[in-house]
């Protein structure tokens, strides 16, 4: 191998193996674990059926993530009730987002009472199965054309005022 080629691949492997280490930084911090109680690990191995990890930064914990590098790519460990906590909080911001979208879709079409037009949807998207996020502002629509006197009718509105203008 040519010496420049050499040094492109080491420069690769030293962008990635700093990508990693940045990235492991990013997640010890979002998961609030502290510089004194993080610990990073080589993963080394053996065959297929077997590893080793060693520690190369901080001491064993078995309270707090770890922290590995196999090949310059990082991963996490952790107890699964740290993971718990964690799945439950992305599911808690995903229902928090999936409401905030519909609340807004709602209020884009005019309810008269927003917690009836509320409960419809939420009726109508318990019907269906979804694959993917529903398109909140055409369930919306399909609920205005089905249930018109649960939305202020604007047009109507508008001809009341042109007929009071006169």
């Amino acid at each position: 191998m040519s010496k420049e080629l050499e040094q492109k691949n080491t420069s690769c492997i030293n962008d990635k193996l700093i990508n990693s280490l940045k990235l492991i930084e990013t997640l010890s911090n979002t998961l609030g674990v502290k510089e004194k109680d993080k610990i990073l690990f080589d993963i080394e191995e053996i065959n297929q059926n077997e590893l080793r990890i060693r520690i190369k930064n901080g001491s064993l914990n078995y309270k707090t993530p770890w922290f590995a590098i196999k090949n310059e790519e990082p991963y996490v460990f952790m107890p699964a009730e740290i993971f718990d906590i964690v799945l439950k909080m992305l599911k808690n911001a995903q229902r928090e987002s999936f409401e905030l979208k519909l609340e807004r879709s709602i209020w884009q079409h005019f309810p008269v009472d927003f917690g009836d037009v509320w409960r419809v949807a939420m009726d109508e998207l318990s019907k269906q199965k979804f694959v993917k996020e529903p398109d909140l502002d055409k369930i919306i629509e399909k609920i205005k054309r089905e249930h018109p006197n649960l939305f202020v009718d604007l047009s109507n509105l508008v001809e009341m005022q042109r007929e009071n203008d006169d």
